[in-house]
């Protein structure tokens, strides 16, 4: 993706940290403290395996970008080597 190259490292690396931090923070509290909570409200029971699923999909999806921005940082040290 060209357009990143565009963008300075340390905006993406503060990005892809966000989301990776952001989803463990709220897999912690939909699945201990948010759970309990909406568990006692019926009308917003439905809404608990919603919840529990975003932000599993949000820390899968961090833990994915941690992994594409190391690779992208390793392939420009390459090339600032070459």
């Amino acid at each position: 993706m060209w357009f990143l190259n565009l963008i300075p490292e340390s905006y993406i690396q503060l990005a892809v940290n966000g989301i990776l931090i952001a989803g463990a923070i709220l897999v912690f509290l939909s699945f201990f403290v948010i759970n309990r909570i909406l568990m006692r409200w019926p009308t917003l029971a439905a809404y608990h395996l919603l919840v529990q699923f975003l932000s599993l999909a949000l820390l899968v999806a961090g833990v994915y970008f941690k992994g594409e921005y190391q690779i992208e940082v390793e392939w420009r040290h390459k090339v600032d080597e070459a």
